[in-house]
């Protein structure tokens, strides 16, 4: 099976930051807007925001949560509440681009790669990513 992971970021100014898979399993990390749905942050994310993928995929119908509280490290003595939104995403051979993804800003560009994962069913290029929700 294949992951999608986000490999790196390039500044206009040179820098450049590898990311060493730091969201763990996902490769899209995308805060909810007001207003918005865990799945609509995702397919914003997906169409329009990181992967620009208009059709060739599907995303599953339930995610898997999971919260946390911490100290906030900005303002001490603030509780910090995370939700975490996992899905999988499927990406069919219409929208897979084997090179990975190109995302640009005006300040970096953000790339993501495919690595080979050991699974049993190879058919697939399926991802999973996540929406969280600070609060």
């Amino acid at each position: 099976m294949l992951r999608l992971r986000e490999d790196r970021q390039e500044f206009e100014d040179g820098r450049i930051r590898n990311r060493d898979n730091i969201f763990g399993d996902t490769a899209i990390s995308e805060k909810l807007k007001a207003g918005e749905s865990p799945k609509q942050a995702i397919l914003r994310a997906i169409r329009k925001e990181e992967l620009k993928i208009d059709s060739g995929f599907t995303v599953s119908e339930e995610p898997i949560f999971s919260s946390r509280e911490t100290v906030s490290q900005s303002f001490p003595g603030l509780i910090s509440r995370r939700d975490t939104y996992l899905f999988d995403v499927e990406i069919d051979d219409t929208a897979y681009n084997p090179t990975g993804y190109v995302e640009k800003q005006p300040d970096k560009t953000n790339y993501w790669v495919w690595i080979e994962e050991p699974a049993s069913d190879k058919t697939n290029n399926r991802e999973t990513v996540q929406a969280d929700e600070e609060l």
